[in-house]
Formats: C-alpha cells, sequence, structure tokens
C-alpha cells in the first residue's frame, strides 16, 4: 500500500501509495453495514511499513478515531 518514499531536507520522509477495492483483494471483503472499510490491519501494515523506512520496528499503540471508507470502485 505504501509504495514509494521521498527524503525531505530536513531529514523527514514522506511515504506515498495507492489502495482500490481490488487491491490488495481482502480490502473488499471488510464491509459493515453495506459500506467498505479500511481494515483496521492495514493501518498497522501502513505503519509498520512506515517504521521499517525510518529505522523504528515497533509500533507500539496505534489509535483509530474514526473508520475509513474504502476507495469506491
Amino acid at each position: 500500500m505504501l509504495s514509494t518514499s521521498v527524503g525531505l531536507v530536513d531529514g523527514g520522509v514522506v511515504l506515498t501509495g495507492g489502495l482500490e477495492r481490488s487491491t490488495p483483494e481482502w480490502v473488499a471483503d471488510h464491509a459493515v453495514a453495506g459500506t467498505v472499510l479500511l481494515p483496521g490491519t492495514a493501518f498497522v501494515e501502513m505503519a509498520v511499513r512506515a517504521g521499517d523506512e525510518v529505522g523504528c520496528g515497533t509500533v507500539e499503540d496505534l489509535t483509530l478515531r474514526a473508520p475509513s471508507r474504502s476507495p469506491d470502485p
């Protein structure tokens, strides 16, 4: 999901990528009341990927305040 990283002049890093209902396939399987939501595991996967990019090997805490709708087909 996060496929590109760009180093910033100040030492920071920006990660970006794309997401579709069909990629990865399991995204479309997570529907609540007829609305496809991005599963919490996807947020964990993105956090781990971002951490790997900057040398942080642990996600200690991840709080999701609201569900995120999956992109429309």
